[in-house]
C-alpha cells in the first residue's frame, strides 16, 4: 500500500509517519510537506512541495490512501496566506485525490469546527449545529473545508471518502 500524508513534518504527521512507516502492510509512504519529516524510515520518501503547489498532482499519483494533515494552525501569517493554505491547498489536494482515482481519503479536523461558544453546555455530537466563527482564522478554515467536503463526498461516494 501507498500511502501519501501531507503535512508530514508537522507534529501529527510525525507520529503519523513513524507509525505508517511501522506497518508491515504499508510498503511506502510519501510526506509531503514544506519541510522535510523528522520521522526516518526506508519506508518514507520526503517531498518538499507546498500543498498550494500543481505538484501535488504529480505526488498524490498512485497512492492507495492519501491523509490530508497540512494546516497552518498557530503560526502567524496573512488572512489571504491562511486561507491559502488551508482551503486552497485543501482543494488542490482533495481534486489532486479524486483524479488520480486515490480510494480513501482522510481529512483530520477538529472539534473547534462546531464553533468556540462561551458557556456552551452540551456534549458536542457530529451531526451537531456548528456556529461559524469568521473571525477565528484556524476555525473559519476547518469549517469551510469540512463544507467543501460534504459536498464533493456526496458527489464522489463511490471514488472519495472522507
Amino acid at each position: 500500500m501507498r500511502i501519501v500524508v501531507t503535512g508530514g513534518a508537522g507534529q501529527l504527521g510525525t507520529v503519523v509517519l513513524a507509525r505508517l512507516a511501522a506497518d508491515k502492510r504499508v510498503k511506502s509512504v510519501v510526506s509531503l510537506d514544506l519541510h522535510a519529516p523528522l520521522a526516518a524510515s526506508r519506508k518514507i520518501e520526503p517531498v518538499v512541495c507546498d500543498v498550494q503547489s500543481p505538484d501535488v498532482a504529480r505526488h498524490v499519483a498512485g497512492a492507495d490512501v492519501v491523509i490530508h494533515l497540512a494546516w497552518i494552525v498557530t503560526r502567524v501569517v496573512e488572512r489571504d496566506a491562511f486561507w491559502g493554505a488551508n482551503v486552497a491547498g485543501s482543494d488542490r489536494v482533495v481534486q489532486a485525490s479524486l483524479d488520480a482515482g486515490v480510494k480513501r481519503f482522510v481529512f483530520v479536523s477538529s472539534c473547534s469546527v462546531y464553533g468556540l461558544v462561551p458557556g456552551r453546555t452540551q456534549a458536542l455530537a457530529e451531526d451537531g449545529e456548528k456556529v461559524d466563527m469568521p473571525r477565528f482564522p484556524y476555525v473559519a478554515t476547518k469549517q469551510e473545508v469540512e463544507r467543501k467536503l460534504d459536498a464533493r463526498s456526496e458527489e464522489h461516494t463511490s471514488e472519495l471518502q472522507s
